[in-house]
């Protein structure tokens, strides 16, 4: 969301004949533009140029802005806020601009496209299913998991064309166009240590089975199930310290999120030992490293965070955000009680570690 009016008035200042040196001009006006509200954003970045732009010589027609996968964006609230700033654009200060929204159909983004003042500035479309298409990405992303395991694959006596057509067909089905779907199988099927058909083979099993729980619950908990119980415990500390100190999703990581020497740290375990942990899971969990060879999990989709927070749909598997809350910060309060200050305690969680050695 915070990059969201500063990535529009960007793309449509250098898309747009005439529009760059009215953007410009708002920026010299206020060079710290985009670290102000969104309100503020929205009047100088979205409103004003294109309403100023639109009576210009360069005004032909109202150009379109393309948002894929707004049901990515880090909360409910952030997906939206991002409806409401386009249609207050639209409705209240007649922006000349189109925009395209592309989703999956979640019920509170279709509740608002339900809305009577939108009915007649908003039409909405189902993409069709490309199976054709969807078969072609699942086979070359099998093709590549076979050539980088050929050697386990070789001492299985299985050959190509791996997986069958009638699996691949099944998969497909199931993913109905979602291909965060299909994407998470593949890192699943990848796992290093385990064979790659017999892992696809557990997913194709377990997909078989009748159940109520949608295709990405029912491989979040396979995933989750397979973990190794000696990682367990674990991975359940990186999850619930992913969740403490960033609760809303975010698919990128930033300084004041935990990085896993902390989380090792405030758990009484070795990096290392979180870092093969993290690995076991390594389907739903990723870790990305910064300049400073400071590695931060995070969730490779949101489904994953919903999967967690809906009991119904995790069952054992489900992480409460205000018990997770309260324990890490009882965890944090005994772990340093006796060799920091009260202000560093408060300071770490969005502070690197060089920076809290310092104040300390």
């Amino acid at each position: 969301m915070d990059y969201l009016l500063p990535s529009i008035a960007y793309q449509v200042a250098i898309n747009l004949p005439g529009m760059r040196e009215i953007v410009n001009r708002a920026m010299l006006a206020e060079p710290a533009l985009p670290s102000k509200s969104i309100d503020v954003q929205l009047a100088c970045l979205i409103i004003s140029p294109p309403v100023e732009w639109a009576k210009g010589s360069h005004f032909q027609h109202a150009p379109t802005v393309f948002i894929d996968g707004l049901d990515e964006c880090n909360t409910i609230d952030g997906q939206l806020a991002v409806l409401n700033l386009i249609t207050q654009s639209l409705l209240d200060h007649h922006v000349p601009l189109r925009f395209v929204v592309a989703s999956r159909p979640e019920l509170h983004i279709r509740d608002h496209f339900d809305q009577a003042r939108l009915s007649n500035i908003s039409k909405s479309y189902q993409v069709p299913n490309n199976d054709d298409e969807m078969i072609i990405y699942v086979e070359s992303k099998f093709d590549a998991i076979f050539e980088q395991r050929a050697r386990i694959m070789k001492a299985e006596n299985i050959d190509k064309p791996w997986p069958s057509a009638n699996q691949i067909s099944q998969l497909v089905r199931r993913a109905s166009g979602q291909y965060v779907f299909l994407d998470t199988i593949f890192r699943f099927v990848d796992a290093h240590r385990f064979s790659p058909a017999d892992r696809l083979n557990t997913v194709l099993r377990r997909l078989a089975d009748p159940s109520v729980f949608t295709e990405m619950d029912i491989v979040c908990s396979l995933i989750l199930e397979k973990c190794p119980n000696e990682y367990w415990d674990l991975v359940k500390a990186i999850v619930e310290a992913r969740l403490f100190y960033q609760p809303k999703y975010d698919n990128e990581f930033h300084k004041d999120t935990i990085t896993m020497s902390y989380i090792a740290e405030i758990y009484g375990c070795s990096t290392p030992q979180l870092h093969l942990a993290a690995d076991s899971v390594a389907a739903v969990i990723k870790l990305q490293e910064d300049d400073e060879s400071n590695f931060y999990p995070s969730f490779h989709h949101l489904s994953f965070y919903e999967f967690l927070t809906n009991k119904k749909c995790s069952g054992v598997f489900f992480v409460d955000p205000q018990v997770v809350r309260k324990r890490w910060k009882s965890c944090i309060q005994q772990t340093f009680k006796k060799a920091h200050s009260g202000e560093w305690v408060l300071t770490i969680g969005v502070k690197s570690h060089k920076e809290a050695d310092s104040q300390s």
